[in-house]
């Protein structure tokens, strides 16, 4: 009997992008711990596929450094008032004048679990307590981008891409379900994985998960942790490709 975690690995789901196994093993273990925690913090379950959705956007599905090693899984900043571990890491942000490069201060957690109460704890600050008056996706997303969250333009509907592609396996996750944790990410360096990663993330460039513009594509690729030139080179013809299929469709450059 085929599992179901298998079938929903294989089937094309949200945006007509398969998720992968591991796509799969980071939302499954990221709800039941939001599920666990949302009410205790007064936001509504409703909201609960927008804050996953978030974690996979801001930590490439449990893959970035900050969340695989770091256990920050939304890249929450320090702030002043933070006592506890932190790690210096560059960051890009958007400004009027384009997105730059920056380093940041992040907060560090002991486990996958405490970065889960971590994010919890980091929006009972007064400007997100609103939050709690949130119902939906869509309205949790454009309020906490509107609180300041996040500075990309598009945030809102990047994460509302990943929502729709999470919800049917948000909605069959039970609260506390100690599914098995997310694995580490592969090595990088000259092994094949390195390689095929490469050609996944190219095949997700093309079908539109990480941008519309040479521009944005590069800036969303790096914030999460991959190296564009690499990535390029392994698929170029593919990103290539699918900016001028954007342009022939009339997206402005």
């Amino acid at each position: 009997m085929v599992q179901k975690q298998e079938v929903y690995s294989c089937e094309l789901r949200g945006n007509n992008m398969a998720l992968k196994e591991y796509q799969v093993q980071f939302v499954r273990s990221m709800t039941s711990l939001v599920k666990k925690y949302n009410n205790q913090y007064q936001i509504d379950d409703s909201c609960v596929c927008a804050i996953v959705a978030q974690s996979c956007n801001e930590s490439n599905w449990g893959r970035s450094q900050l969340s695989s090693q770091y256990f920050n899984h939304w890249g929450m900043k320090c702030g002043s008032h933070w006592t506890g571990k932190s790690v210096n890491m560059e960051t890009h942000e958007e400004t009027p004048a384009g997105t730059i490069k920056v380093n940041s201060d992040f907060r560090v957690y002991d486990s996958f679990e405490l970065g889960v109460v971590g994010y919890f704890e980091f929006i009972q600050a007064s400007r997100y307590l609103n939050l709690r008056d949130c119902r939906g996706s869509q309205d949790y997303l454009q309020t906490i981008k509107d609180d300041g969250w996040a500075t990309s333009s598009t945030y809102v509907s990047d994460i509302m891409k990943i929502v729709n592609q999470i919800n049917y396996l948000v909605d069959d996750t039970p609260p506390d379900s100690n599914p098995e944790p997310p694995q580490p990410p592969p090595p990088y360096g000259d092994e094949p994985s390195f390689y095929t990663e490469n050609v996944q993330i190219a095949m997700q460039v093309f079908n539109g998960m990480w941008g519309d513009t040479p521009e944005d594509i590069r800036a969303n690729l790096t914030y999460a942790g991959y190296d564009y030139e690499e990535i390029v080179a392994t698929q170029g013809g593919m990103i290539s490709s699918v900016c001028k299929r954007k342009k022939k469709r009339g997206v402005k450059k």
